[in-house]
């Protein structure tokens, strides 16, 4: 079985759901054939929709994290990072335009 169908059984059972419950929420019609597939193959969409739906980060899904609620804070992205996860038409962020985000998310938050 691989990482990401033992994920969606596990966090379904979390989650009071059955596998088709799950499926059937997600709009999959082959979770089942994804069992012994090595390379499940999954579209980024049906990857969210799983997330919401067991309430998990896409990262836990796919095994690149095994923390559940792992979820990228904005804020705490060191500034050698920040160009990595953030840009402006492909450009990065000026300073000026990063503390403008950092305040309107602060403020959200708040």
């Amino acid at each position: 079985m691989n990482t990401l169908y033992a994920r969606i059984s596990e966090q379904a059972k979390n989650n009071g759901l059955t596998l088709p419950q799950v499926a059937d929420k997600a709009d999959i019609s082959n979770i089942y054939s994804w069992k012994n597939a090595k390379h499940p193959n999954p579209t980024m969409e049906t990857l969210k929709k799983l997330s919401e739906i067991l309430d998990v980060s896409v990262d836990y899904l796919t095994g690149k994290t095994d923390n559940p609620t792992s979820k990228i804070d904005m804020l705490d992205l060191p500034e050698n990072e920040r160009d990595d996860w953030l840009s402006a038409g492909g450009r990065p962020i000026s300073d000026e335009d990063w503390q403008v985000i950092q305040a309107l998310i602060s403020k959200y938050r708040n």
